[in-house]
């Protein structure tokens, strides 16, 4: 590693002075120990993130855990999995679990190693068909916006919906460009 011209003892009394740190949410500074996408929500499997309800007037503050893809895509209804995990239940239960889990290493070790096979079989897909697979829709996508071109020219289509076709993608617009 290359030099920094931080003297050694500077780094290792930097590292004393923080290594008791705990790093605290933005979140009303709940420490939220299933935050960073370690929960996942059962049906749709993206990330929990976490929401503070306070009652106005009053010490009342409960924590939970919530659909990420419920409080991004609310008015799309992605996940409809609209539930709030309570903090104080969830937490104790994964620990349980996961406690659990590193108490028994032999089983540990076979769900491990059961992973590292799926790994080594490439489950994952197959990289050079998905990229065949999104050269085609970049193909496509590049004949679309050359016919909105054309039926600009044309005068088919006004400046403001080419505009909105371009800065949107709508498929109501690309119906409007064909009449």
């Amino acid at each position: 590693m290359p030099d920094s011209g931080i003297p050694r003892e500077w780094v290792d009394l930097a590292r004393e002075a923080i290594k008791d740190n705990v790093k605290f949410s933005q979140n009303n500074n709940q420490p939220w120990e299933l935050s960073g996408g370690l929960a996942h929500c059962a049906e749709c499997g993206w990330a929990l993130s976490t929401h503070t309800v306070r009652k106005p007037n009053t010490k009342y503050v409960n924590y939970y855990y919530r659909c990420t893809r419920v409080q991004v895509h609310y008015a799309y209804k992605v996940c409809t999995n609209n539930k709030h995990q309570r903090a104080d239940i969830l937490e104790p239960m994964v620990w349980n679990y996961v406690s659990g889990v590193m108490k028994n290493p032999e089983e540990l070790r076979a769900d491990l190693d059961r992973l590292i096979e799926l790994e080594r079989r490439g489950t994952r897909g197959e990289p050079s068909k998905d990229a065949k697979l999104w050269a085609d829709k970049l193909v496509e996508v590049e004949r679309k916006r050359t016919k909105y071109q054309e039926a600009f020219a044309a005068d088919a289509v006004t400046l403001p919906e080419l505009k909105a076709y371009f800065s949107r993608g709508r498929d109501s617009q690309d119906r409007r460009a064909r009449t």
